[in-house]
């Protein structure tokens, strides 16, 4: 089976230089071994939606396919939504516990609105480790809603340290912004061949709607575009949100839609 999507083009771009992307035939294997964890690192991608019909199926075939590795106590399957209803799929997945996502795909080759950091907000190259360690407790502070911060924690921290092996190999860079020396804002970019992608855009709660994110993604989208001129900037964000109608105003634009579902381990609920 054929990656075709660009979000998950730049979703494998990971397991391409630390994990494994192999192709089954009928599905396409995805790990990372580092991070076992990582629901959205460990998963089945599928060539489109399922049937309701298929469902048991596909859980049997994630099973035998992380049969070998006891630290996968997630499941997790995704495919590109091609447009077919699948309300009765969702349904069946949702009654299992399943949890499902729908994820919107952004690209843009030029950031097209000109945002200004606001005053006393400066942008700058996360570098040095006292930084990276207030990227983790900026991480954990804004985990999502019912996860454990325990869990969450050791989950964060084998995350960002595939993204500093990342920036230390030449693929990629993390970025904050800072007011004064707080971080209240970070995100990265990393990139393969023709494709930049955004990771992890996340802004403190109390520096929310003062345009510190838009400024960031700006600042990040001109710096990338000029180092690597002509790579198309990837962006994903949930369907709807606010973070979705930002990256629109700079000038991303829907491609394609992504679908998930994820059921849960035991100990990550808040």
């Amino acid at each position: 089976m054929d990656i075709t999507s660009i979000g998950f083009l730049s979703e494998t771009l990971f397991q391409r230089y630390n994990g494994i992307v192999r192709d089954s035939g009928d599905c396409i294997e995805v790990r990372t071994p580092a991070n076992y964890d990582f629901w959205f690192g460990n998963y089945l991608l599928l060539a489109g939606p399922p049937l309701a019909a298929e469902i048991a199926d596909w859980i049997a075939r994630f099973d035998a396919a992380f049969a070998d590795e006891p630290m996968v106590r997630h499941k997790c399957l995704q495919w590109p939504d091609d447009g077919r209803d699948t309300h009765a799929m969702r349904t069946e997945f949702e009654r299992l516990g399943w949890e499902f996502d729908q994820t919107s795909v952004l690209a843009a080759t030029v950031s097209k609105a000109v945002t200004k950091a606001p005053e006393g907000v400066d942008i700058r190259e996360v570098t040095r480790a006292e930084d990276w360690e207030k990227v983790l407790e900026h991480h954990v502070l804004t985990r999502p809603e019912g996860f454990a911060e325990k869990a969450y924690r050791s989950f964060k921290i084998m995350r960002l340290a595939v993204f500093q092996a990342l920036i230390y190999e030449a693929r990629g860079h993390w970025y904050g912004a800072f007011k004064g020396a707080e971080l209240v804002a970070d995100m990265g970019i990393f990139h393969r061949e023709g494709i930049s992608r955004f990771q992890e855009v996340s802004t403190h709660p109390d520096h929310r709607r003062q345009g510190i994110c838009a400024a960031l993604v700006h600042a990040v989208s001109c710096l990338e575009q000029a180092a690597r001129p002509g790579n198309k900037m990837v962006i994903l964000a949930d369907k709807g949100e606010p973070a979705e109608r930002i990256y629109k105003r700079l000038g991303y634009a829907e491609i394609e839609q992504m679908q998930s579902v994820v059921l849960r381990p035991k100990g990550w609920d808040g």
